[in-house]
Order: structure tokens, then sequence, then C-alpha cells
């Protein structure tokens, strides 16, 4: 039989055994006066006496199964009458069976605690009752305790909201506040995973450290995380050595992961490729179409087109950063933060924006092209560069296209009718936004121009004669 049974579905358990004079005991806190012909047992109630001290599972014999909750008496049944289990139902929520005298299984008491009232390790109430059936050939009885409090403590380290690292990238300086462990802010029972992203050494060498708990800093060394036995693990109340990260050739910051339930930690190691890529339903989700360029330093630009996210499509964007797509929060901006291997569609108001990732801080923003302009002598004959030429985005196209005439002279493009990003070059496909040449156009008439920014160095322009 299982262990555990939602209260709707422990009454149909006992009825399997029933006859149809069995009634339904939706509230089974009370024992009505028996008739006749269900008198089965001699007694009243089941009389219960609570376990007096809390139940502290931190306290419990690593292999114990069972832990001792109440004392179990229960009226003795009658010639001819089969007594049935007792079972144990906590807050009117769960029911359990009950082994031996008044035990629960550790694994199940310890589950409904954590899952009902979180793993915080503080003293918690539970209300509890027993009740058990007696049965003839004729009829079932049920038979209940009164309401009883158990008092239980989770078994779960003091883990507090933030830790600071320390170690030889700062001096071992224990009131430095540079390198923070956190979680996203919230209760770190519920959220254990406490993450930090640090700069690798610039003499290339291993980083050794613990981490300072935020009540530590300024010289208590006392609840420092430190080196666990094994291999992976981490100590609470500094009882280990220093962690370790061993150096990774070519890292440019180490991405830190401290399970503190589990008490485990890792660390990856994060290099600077020279493209990253952004996935989008624009451009069928593909991890290579829209690559955005490294500019240095870990921050990465391109411009392209981006749908808004609704809870019909599959539209809004994510990156892909070494073979791993980031999702983050759904909410619609124009910048926030990414996390890699998980999180949702990042989204944002429809339009064409130039992109920028900032890996080494895992954020992005976007800044809304709201205009590109073919601006130059081969505009209107303007020698003075004045006069800007609008470009229409087309979504079926996928570019920004300028159907009109133009004159024999240079050209450049340029974004928002401003010089601070401007795009030329030498071919038309290698447009650079890094100072690059003057575009020419050999000779006058009406064109169609096509311009597609991509990223520094990958832009690409058409130029056919228009009807």
């Amino acid at each position: 039989m299982k262990r555990n049974i939602f209260l709707t579905l422990g009454a149909a358990v006992l009825m399997t055994a029933c006859t149809e004079d069995f009634k339904d005991w939706a509230a089974p806190m009370s024992n009505e006066t028996p008739d006749a012909t269900s008198i089965l047992y001699d007694g009243t109630n089941i009389e219960i006496t609570p376990e007096a001290s809390t139940i502290d599972f931190a306290s419990i014999p690593e292999g114990q199964e069972n832990i001792k909750v109440c004392s179990v008496k229960a009226p003795t049944a009658l010639s001819g009458v089969t007594k049935g289990i007792d079972y144990i139902v906590l807050d009117d929520v769960i029911t359990y069976e009950l082994v031996n005298d008044g035990e629960m299984h550790i694994i199940d008491l310890e589950n409904y605690v954590t899952t009902i009232y979180g793993r915080r390790p503080v003293e918690r109430t539970v209300s509890a009752y027993v009740y058990t059936s007696y049965s003839n050939s004729k009829t079932t009885t049920r038979c209940s305790s009164e309401v009883f409090t158990l008092k239980v403590k989770p078994k779960a380290p003091i883990i507090e909201q933030a830790y600071y690292l320390t170690g030889n990238i700062n001096g071992w300086d224990n009131t430095n506040t540079d390198y923070k462990l956190t979680n996203d802010g919230s209760d770190p029972y519920d959220n254990p995973t406490f993450t930090l992203r640090i700069p690798a050494p610039e003499d290339g060498g291993n980083v050794e450290f613990k981490m300072t708990p935020e009540s530590g800093l300024g010289g208590d060394w006392s609840g420092c995380l430190s080196a666990g036995a094994e291999e992976g693990k981490f100590a609470y109340n500094n009882a280990g050595g220093n962690l370790t990260i061993n150096a990774v050739p070519g890292a440019k910051f180490y991405d830190l992961k401290f399970e503190m339930l589990d008490q485990t930690w890792s660390y990856t190691a994060i290099s600077f490729s020279d493209y990253i890529y952004l996935a989008c339903d624009f451009n069928g989700w593909s991890t290579e179409a829209s690559p955005l360029i490294h500019l240095g330093d870990g921050l990465y630009e391109g411009f392209y087109y981006i749908q808004e996210a609704d809870e019909s499509s599959t539209w809004g964007f994510k990156f892909v950063i070494d073979g791993s797509w980031s999702g983050g929060d759904h909410t619609k901006a124009t910048s926030g933060t990414y996390e890699l291997g998980g999180g949702g569609n990042l989204n944002c108001p429809t339009g064409f924006y130039q992109v920028k990732v900032n890996q080494a801080e895992a954020t992005w923003t976007l800044t809304e092209v709201s205009s590109i302009s073919l601006i130059g002598s081969a505009v209107n004959g303007d020698s003075n560069w004045g006069t800007d030429a609008d470009m229409t985005f087309s979504t079926t196209e996928k570019c920004w296209i300028y159907e009109g005439p133009l004159t024999a002279g240079e050209f450049k493009f340029r974004m928002n009718h401003d010089w601070s990003i401007s795009w030329g070059g030498t071919g038309m496909d290698n447009l650079t936004n890094a100072n690059g040449a003057n575009l020419q156009m050999a000779a006058a008439g009406n064109y169609k121009v096509t311009f597609k920014p991509n990223c520094n160095g990958q832009g690409v322009y058409t130029v056919t004669p228009a009807n």
C-alpha cells in the first residue's frame, strides 16, 4: 500500500473492504455514537501522546528509516472484529500510514515539511490526527483521535543571502565586496543556486579563495565556505582549506556556481570567441545566420530585425554563445540579462535594432534603428553630404531598400541620420561601420539599392537599375 494518500483517496482505500453501510467520513474528527450493529470496539476515541521534543532532522542518525511521532492507544476491538492500519493526517492535507507504534517513515515526514514549509532550519508546527478502522462481516467503523501538534525542524545549513569572495585576486581582504555570490534575491532555501562571475588573473595563474558570508565581513572567518573533503564539494563554517580554480589557458572570466543545499560547487572558464549569434523566428531560429562580432573585452554587436513575442507565438530571441542557447526573462524590454543554458525567450517590441551583448556581464541592450539612409554626393548631387535618402525595411526581402534616382558620385549608409554609426568599404559584401571608405556610384540613373548591415565587416549591399 502506498504510504502517502490524499484524504480524498484515503476514504476510497478504506471502503474497499466495506459494505453498502459504509459512511462518508469526510469529517473524520467526530466519532458518531454507533448503533447496535456498528459497536465494534471498546471505547470512544484513539488516545494520542505526541512526541514532546522537537523532531530535528539534523540530529537523526544516518541510515535511520523511521521516526517516532506519537504513541497510539487505540480502542480494543470486540470479538469477531478486525482492526485496520493506523493512519496519520497532517494539516488536513495528506495522509500517511503509521508503522510500528506511532512511527512515520522519515522520508515522508521530511518531504512533507520541506514541501509545505520550506527548507529553512527553523521549528515548524504541524497539526495532526490519527485514525483507524474496525470491521466485521457486516460493517466498518472509523475511529479518530483528537487533533495534536508536532514540532518539526528541517535539516539544512544556515544559508545567508550573499557571500563575498576573499582570495588572492583581492589580496585576501575580508572586507572587500567586489565579488558577490548570490542567487536572484529570493529566499535561498527556495533558490539555493548561487552564482558569480570573476575575472581570470592577468598572470594566468590559479585562483585560491574562500567565500565570506555577509555577516562575517570585516574579519570573521568562522562562517566561510571552504574546500570540502571531496572534489566539487564545499564545507560550511570554514571547515576546510582554500577553494581552488585551476587556471584554464585563454580564460578571460570564470563563472562560479554554488549549490548551497547540496554543498557542491563548480566553475566554467569563459573565453571570447570571434562571434556569437542572434537566433529568432525571423531568421528561422538559425544558430549562424545573424552573427554579432566581438569588438573586444567581451562586447559584441550586430544589426537585426526582431519580432515581439506573444503568448501564442515563438517570436522573441535568444543568443547562441559557444554552442549554448541563452534565455532569460520573457518580459518585453530593450535591455536585460541572459542566462546560458536556460530561461525563456528574450523579448522586445518588434523593430530593427543595434544589438549589443556584454558577455563579461551577461547583459544585452537594444538601440532602435528608426532609419537607415544613403547620404553623399550621389544623393541629389549634394557635394556637402547634407541630404539623406531614407530607406525602408522590407520584412519580405529582409533588408533595407531604397528605390529612386541617384547621381554619379560617392555615398555611405548611416543610421538614424547621424554619423555615429555609418557603413562604407571597398566591396559589396564586407561593409564596415568602423570608418569604412566611401562607396562609389558610377553613373546617374534610377536604382534599387538594398542593404543588410549584419555586423561589422559583413554588411552587404546591392545596386540594380530600377524601372
